[in-house]
């Protein structure tokens, strides 16, 4: 595949990229047989249960990985930026693609040959192979805590959970990347619920702060 200035730009900040002379990734592309594929919102990069052989890296747009629940539901994982990979539907982590991925926006998306990485190989392959491996075990560790996440009965500990996954400023207080809607899907709870709850946490002195800014207090009960 040929790689333009703005393929390379994306892929010099991308983690899969790390440590990798960007004067060597045109070439190491074409060893792999990389190629890239153009998505429009809404679409399906992948279903639940595909089997992929490729490692996908977000080019252009953004992704959604999600689960169905038996009721039909749509529980959020998680979301990729330009330069993420969503390596955990990859054959050489489980076999199949325990979530679908959604294109949230027209999206391009550069798909990695699985056969080409192997733990084979020096230099930019080898690093290659060693960030790729990197990703699927933090991509792997968010999909564990998701399903820690929804194990958990109790609204307002699940609220709590999330909450504490969050990077925190110096206050202590969170800032939460989606809607209010679009939390309610990622908690796989009713958006009215989740408003009330919130709500109750705030007055109870358990929550401070409004709108996406939070912080979690040590007073009130969980």
């Amino acid at each position: 595949m040929d790689v333009d200035e703005a393929t390379l730009a994306v892929l010099k900040k991308s983690p899969v990229f790390a440590g990798i002379d960007p004067a060597e990734l045109p070439g190491l592309l074409r060893a792999l047989g990389a190629y890239t594929r153009s998505f429009s919102k809404g679409e399906a990069v992948f279903r639940s249960g595909d089997k992929l052989k490729a490692v996908p890296v977000v080019l252009k747009g953004r992704i959604e990985a999600r689960m169905l629940g038996k009721d039909g539901s749509r529980q959020i994982i998680s979301r990729f930026e330009v330069g993420d990979s969503f390596a955990e539907a990859v054959p050489m982590a489980v076999g199949t693609a325990p979530v679908e991925a959604i294109a949230l926006q027209d999206s391009v998306i550069l798909f990695l040959p699985a056969e080409g990485i192997k733990g084979n190989g020096d230099g930019a392959l080898l690093r290659l192979y060693a960030n790729v491996m990197g990703e699927m075990s933090k991509k792997v560790k968010t999909l564990t805590a998701k399903l820690a996440l929804l194990s958990e009965p109790r609204l307002r500990k699940r609220i709590a959970l999330y909450l504490r996954r969050l990077p925190e400023d110096k206050d202590g207080y969170v800032i939460i990347p989606y809607s209010r809607k679009a939390l309610a899907e990622y908690l796989a709870v009713n958006d009215k619920a989740l408003l009330r709850e919130l709500r109750r946490m705030i007055e109870e002195g358990v929550l401070e702060g409004e709108g996406r800014r939070l912080k979690l207090t040590s007073r009130g009960d969980l």
